[in-house]
């Protein structure tokens, strides 16, 4: 079992991904003793991305945790996210951060810090309070690419619609339903 800090707290955390054309977000739970590479590990998990793009931290143009550069690489990104506790920036409810995932398609996530909790042991962390909204499919072209793509799907006659669908390993567009979200996963 994982050592537990002796004043340990748990951050309450709603992560939106901005800009999309459906509600998505999940609101997580996570130690405050956790890094910035576990918090984007969560991100990924939780919102349902595959963790295969640069990604990157940051507030406002004064404060980057992570400033993915052309020459930075994932393992890079992860060596820098590592030295940052989550507790050395979440300091009262409200502080926020934006995280930006895959740089070409630059979906970015706003994370805020919704509350500060006690840590209950009988619970496990990080784990998932809620959530909408499906998870955009990886490559699609960030947010307009995912507006596109969700028109296409409701239109059967469009020319695209069966490359979209097959690309999407659906039978007919009315099988991707963009604000589905299962909390189990």
């Amino acid at each position: 079992m994982a050592k537990v800090e002796k004043e340990e707290r748990i951050f309450q955390l709603k992560i939106t991904l901005k800009g999309a054309p459906v509600k998505i977000w999940r609101r997580i739970e996570v130690k405050s003793s956790d890094n910035f590479e576990d918090l984007h590990n969560n991100i990924q998990r939780f919102m349902g991305w595959e963790d295969c793009h640069l990604y990157d931290f940051t507030k406002g143009r004064d404060y980057q945790i992570v400033d993915s550069k052309e020459s930075m690489d994932m393992m890079e990104a992860d060596a820098i996210a590592k030295k940052v506790k989550l507790s050395d920036f979440f300091k009262a409810e409200k502080d926020n951060i934006l995280y930006t995932y895959d740089m070409g398609d630059s979906w970015q996530h706003s994370v805020v810090l919704e509350k500060i909790l006690v840590f209950d042991a009988k619970k496990g962390y990080p784990c998932i309070v809620k959530g909408a909204g499906q998870c955009p499919p990886e490559d699609c072209g960030g947010v307009y690419g995912y507006a596109d793509l969700l028109a296409i799907l409701k239109d059967p006659n469009h020319e695209e619609y069966e490359d979209m669908c097959e690309w999407l390993g659906v039978e007919s567009g009315d099988e991707w339903d963009p604000n589905e979200y299962d909390i189990y996963g």
